[in-house]
């Protein structure tokens, strides 16, 4: 990974999993906790690996509050990302990998590039804004990555958002695109039920979802409408 400067995969592992948590609506700080458990490690594991890239200056630790990127981090783990979900798109598009199987391959390939190359491939793309599985594409800036969506069980009533990201695989990411509940699509919820459930609209299409299953689906809000 000497294209960008990083040490091991482990540690762009970290930097790549909070990002994520911040796409999902997570505050920063992001508390340790939370970021163990979505990596799978111990907490231990994880407060010695966020003081390692604390002490490489991308990321900033507050005890008892949680993990922050600094400008440094933030750019680095932009630039992986933007170079993960760009190749993530061409396999998908231009190779008909499926889009798990994109994403799988696009990491390695993340390895071996260089901005330039970066530059060319989203010019031949056409400049996507999101990857296969929904994942926005970063451009290269000097913004702190910001929260870019919401459980869609968090919207109330009336309200209508763009679907960002769904499930990569499973039964749940299945029963959505059957559903025609997909990234890209806007959504609306139109009612609640017992339990939480929700009552949705995506298209000409009214699905039924439990509360786990909207917890699960990403989405950017985007209007509040006047229900009859």
């Amino acid at each position: 990974m000497a294209n960008l400067n990083i040490g091991s995969e482990s540690e762009e592992m970290y930097l790549v999993k909070l990002a994520h948590l911040l796409e999902d609506g997570h505050q920063t700080p992001v508390p340790l906790p939370i970021l163990a458990q979505a990596l799978g490690v111990q907490p231990a594991s994880a407060n010695q690996m966020v003081r390692r890239l604390s002490e490489m200056g991308l990321l900033r630790y507050e005890p008892y509050r949680g993990v922050a990127f600094t400008p440094a981090g933030n750019r680095l783990t932009q630039t992986i990302l933007r170079f993960r979900r760009l190749w993530a798109v061409f396999l998908a598009h231009h190779l008909g990998f499926s889009p798990v199987e994109a994403d799988t391959l696009a990491c390695a390939l993340e390895h071996q590039t260089t901005p330039a190359l970066a530059d060319r491939l989203d010019r031949f793309l056409g400049f996507p804004r999101q990857d296969p599985l929904g994942k926005p594409i970063p451009e290269q800036t000097d913004e702190a990555i910001q929260p870019t969506g919401a459980p869609l069980s968090a919207l109330p009533v009336g309200a209508a958002g763009q679907i960002i990201r769904i499930p990569e695989a499973g039964p749940v990411r299945d029963f959505l695109l059957a559903g025609d509940i997909r990234p890209g699509k806007t959504i609306t919820v139109n009612g609640k039920a017992e339990g939480d459930a929700l009552l949705v609209a995506s298209g000409d299409r009214l699905v039924c979802l439990s509360a786990d299953i909207a917890g699960q689906v990403v989405v950017l809000p985007t209007q509040v409408k006047e229900m009859a």
